[in-house]
């Protein structure tokens, strides 16, 4: 039964309305067979008539509530193919006010508006991040095998950046191809574009590039769990958490590398102004940056800047401090 069909074309009310009646007919032909049947128009010929013909009369008199029954059951059917439209309407209104407000978000908040290496082109972010929501699930949802590609790419650069040191640089490129590699997985699953191509692949560009995962992570998170959280989402932030750790390690050889750099600003100045003692706040300029290690590192400067005159000065100065 269609519920936009009228009930009267349907077949279910044409056969209980019919049926009956016919059944009736046909039982009223074999009564009318085997009895002798006289016409008589007072009271008892009428009461002889019903008593006669009484299973036919109650037969034909079910096409009644029957033909109720089947337009009671038509108007449910009605009904809740009314329902089912009415549900499908709201669902695809609120994926529409849903993505446009997730849009705004974007807008908004300068999420992912390609400061931080990748752009959202065309919101199709949205379409990422909740595959389901023209259904009505806003869930954020990421796919096993997308997740298995994330995590294998950034599990590459945190082995790569770990194998990085402060006097260790010989895998630099290699961290550079698993990062242009994470970023490339990063831009294809979230349908995102990257907006920055780095040429110059040095220790500081490389922990700036770190940072923008990060950020970007951090970002695809807040998006993903505008509506609601999920155990998704916290995957996000697990990741998010991992490149954070990354860049960490590559802000402590970004230190040394200014360290370095410090104590050769050091050593110009003693330079220019012989028997000038260093100040407490230059000696500890240079122990903020040096970190853990400083005896060993400032050892492997003295080495590295053994050509520069007041080098010995400078690093006995700071050494001495330091006792």
């Amino acid at each position: 039964m269609r519920p936009t069909e009228h009930l009267l074309d349907t077949r279910m009310f044409r056969l209980v309305i019919i049926g009956p009646i016919a059944v009736a007919f046909f039982l009223t032909i074999i009564a009318l067979s085997g009895a002798d049947v006289t016409t008589d128009w007072s009271f008892d010929g009428f009461n002889e008539f019903v008593d006669l013909f009484k299973l036919p009369i109650g037969v034909a008199g079910l096409s009644i509530p029957l033909g109720a029954l089947v337009a009671s059951h038509h108007r449910s059917v009605q009904s809740a193919s009314q329902i089912t439209a009415q549900e499908s309407q709201n669902i695809f209104s609120n994926f529409l006010k849903h993505k446009e407000y997730f849009g705004k978000y974007l807008d908004e908040e300068k999420i992912l508006s390609g400061d931080f290496s990748f752009r959202a082109k065309d919101k199709k972010l949205y379409q990422a991040l909740f595959p389901l929501a023209q259904k009505g699930n806003r869930e954020f949802i990421l796919a096993e095998d997308r997740q298995m590609r994330l995590t294998i790419a950034l599990n590459e650069l945190s082995a790569e950046v770990g194998a990085l040191r402060w006097d260790e640089r010989s895998k630099l490129d290699a961290a550079w191809q698993a990062l242009n590699t994470l970023k490339r997985v990063i831009a294809e699953e979230f349908l995102l574009q990257i907006s920055d191509y780095v040429n110059q692949k040095d220790i500081e560009t490389l922990l700036n590039q770190v940072q923008n995962v990060q950020v970007t992570l951090d970002q695809i998170h807040s998006a993903a769990s505008l509506f609601e959280q999920t155990q998704d989402t916290f995957q996000l932030y697990h990741w998010m958490r991992q490149a954070a750790v990354d860049k960490d390690r590559l802000a402590s050889i970004k230190n040394f590398d200014d360290a370095s750099i410090r104590v050769r600003d050091l050593c110009s100045t003693i330079k220019q102004a012989s028997g000038q003692r260093l100040t407490e706040e230059q000696i500890r300029s240079v122990y903020r940056l040096l970190g853990k290690e400083h005896e060993i590192k400032l050892a492997f400067i003295r080495k590295d800047l053994s050509q520069m005159h007041s080098i010995n000065l400078v690093i006995d100065q700071i050494l001495d401090k330091k006792t």
